[in-house]
C-alpha cells in the first residue's frame, strides 16, 4: 500500500525536475531579435546612488563618461546624502566625483540625514519629474549599483525594447565576474547564485508575462528599467516595509503588469566569503517573511477589495518562501532517509535536484570560455543547496526579535557601507 503512493511521488518529482531542466534550456537558449539600434527619442536616466564610495567613483565615472559620448540624450545622475559629510561639512566622494565635467551628469544630494533604500529613489525619481521637469510619459530611469557596467550592446537591447513599448524591462545577474579567484566553494556559491536567476527570476517573468493573472514574479531593483508613469502609477517605492522591492513587484504582479527580461546579462561579483554570502541572504530573505502584510497593504494603496487573485498571488508568495526556507532540510532529510532504509528513492530524488545545476555550469562554461573550471567544482556544488536554509532561519530568528524590539533593522544604502 505504501509503495503506490511513494512511487507516484517519485514520478511527480522526476516530472518537475525534467520540467524545470527544459525550461532552463529554454532561457539559456534566447537570442536578443536585435542588435543594431536604428533610433531613439525617449529621454533616460542613469542612476547611481552612492555612499562613501571614494574607492569606486573615479573608476565607475570614466568608464560612464565615455560610454555617454556615443548617446545624446542620456543623463546620468549620482546621488547621495548629507549624511556622508563629516564634522566639516566636506564630501570625499563627492569632491572626486566634480573632478569630472559633463552636461549630462548631475550631482544630487538630500539634506535629509536619515533614509533607505526607497526613499532614496523616490528622492531622486520625484526630483527628475519636478525639478528637471520631464515628461513622464517620454521618460526612463535605469537603476544601477555604483560597481556595476552597462555596455552598449545592453543599452541597444534596452532602447529597441522600449521603441516595441516595454515599458518595465530588467536585466538579470551572473554572479561570475570574479568566478577565476574564488576557491571551490565559493565557485559553488556563484554558480547556485546566477542559476537562480535564470531558473527562478527569468522563469516567473516569462511565464507571467504569458498568464498574468496567475503568476507571481520576484525581482530587484538594481538594473531596473522603468518608464516614470508607471512609477508614479504605482504609488513608487514603498518606505513602510523592510524590503521595499519585493514589496513593490507584489503590487505590480497583482496588476498583471508585464516585465521583459533583457537578453544580455550583467556581471557581478559573488561575496568572497561565506558569511559574506549568509549575510546577504539574510537581508534578502526579510521581505519573504513580510509577505503576510502586502494584500492588506495593497488594498488599503489601491483602494482594492479582497479578491481570488489576491489570495492566489498571496499563497504563491507564501509557499515560494517556504520552499526557499525549507530545501535544505529537506535534501538532508533525503540523505539521511536513503542511509535508514537503504530505500534509492531518495538517493535518485536528491542527485535530480540537481541535475539543472550541472546542466547551467555547462552552458556557463560554453558562454564564457575564460572560466577556469576544476573537477572537483562538481562536488562542493552538492554542498552549497544542504546550507541554503540556514541564513533563512537566522532571517526569521532576527524578524522575531525585530517584532518584540530586542532588535532593529537599519537597511544600507548601498551593499558597499
Amino acid at each position: 500500500m505504501i509503495l503506490i503512493p511513494l512511487l507516484s511521488l517519485w514520478i511527480c518529482l522526476i516530472l518537475f525536475w525534467l520540467y524545470r531542466i527544459i525550461v532552463l534550456c529554454f532561457i539559456m537558449n534566447r537570442k536578443v531579435a536585435y542588435k543594431k539600434l536604428n533610433y531613439f527619442d525617449k529621454r533616460y536616466f542613469i542612476i547611481l546612488p552612492v555612499y562613501k564610495e571614494e574607492k569606486l567613483i573615479k573608476e565607475t565615472l570614466s568608464y560612464y563618461m565615455t560610454l555617454l559620448k556615443w548617446y545624446n540624450n542620456i543623463k546620468l545622475i549620482i546621488v547621495w546624502t548629507c549624511n556622508e559629510r563629516d564634522e566639516y561639512w566636506n564630501n570625499i566622494t563627492l569632491n572626486l566625483a566634480k573632478t569630472f565635467e559633463n552636461s549630462n551628469l548631475i550631482f544630487l544630494e538630500s539634506d535629509v540625514k536619515w533614509w533607505n533604500m526607497a526613499t532614496q529613489v523616490n528622492f531622486w525619481v520625484k526630483y527628475i519629474r519636478d525639478k528637471l521637469k520631464e515628461n513622464t510619459n517620454n521618460s526612463y530611469f535605469h537603476l544601477i549599483n555604483i560597481d556595476s557596467r552597462i555596455t552598449k550592446d545592453s543599452l541597444n537591447e534596452i532602447f529597441n525594447a522600449i521603441n516595441k513599448w516595454n515599458n518595465i524591462l530588467l536585466q538579470s545577474t551572473l554572479f561570475i565576474s570574479n568566478y577565476n579567484k574564488l576557491n571551490s566553494l565559493q565557485r559553488a556559491i556563484a554558480v547556485y547564485q546566477s542559476r537562480w536567476t535564470l531558473v527562478e527570476e527569468q522563469y516567473r517573468i516569462l511565464f507571467h508575462n504569458v498568464v498574468s493573472k496567475y503568476k507571481l514574479y520576484h525581482i530587484v531593483w538594481h538594473w531596473l528599467v522603468m518608464r516614470l508613469k508607471e512609477y508614479f502609477q504605482y504609488k513608487m517605492l514603498p518606505e513602510d516595509t523592510i524590503n521595499e522591492d519585493l514589496h513593490f513587484w507584489f503590487y505590480m504582479a497583482v496588476s498583471g503588469e508585464n516585465i521583459y527580461p533583457l537578453i544580455n546579462y550583467e556581471y557581478w561579483d559573488t561575496p568572497t566569503t561565506f558569511f559574506a554570502r549568509i549575510n546577504q541572504t539574510i537581508s534578502r530573505f526579510y521581505g519573504n517573511i513580510e509577505y503576510y502584510k502586502y494584500p492588506k497593504l495593497y488594498m488599503k494603496k489601491f483602494w482594492k477589495s479582497f479578491s481570488f487573485r489576491l489570495l492566489l498571488f498571496t499563497i504563491q508568495w507564501i509557499f515560494n518562501s517556504f520552499k526557499r526556507f525549507l530545501t535544505s532540510y529537506c535534501l538532508l532529510l533525503c540523505l539521511i532517509l536513503y542511509f535508514i532504509y537503504d530505500n534509492h528513492f531518495w538517493l535518485v530524488w536528491f542527485l535530480v535536484y540537481y541535475i539543472h545545476y550541472y546542466i547551467f555550469l555547462c552552458w556557463l562554461l560554453r558562454k564564457n570560455k575564460n572560466l577556469k573550471f576544476k573537477v572537483y567544482d562538481l562536488f562542493s556544488i552538492l554542498l552549497i543547496p544542504l546550507l541554503v536554509s540556514i541564513p533563512t532561519t537566522i532571517s526569521i530568528f532576527k524578524y522575531i526579535l525585530y517584532k518584540l524590539k530586542i532588535l532593529s533593522f537599519i537597511k544600507n544604502k548601498t551593499e558597499h557601507e
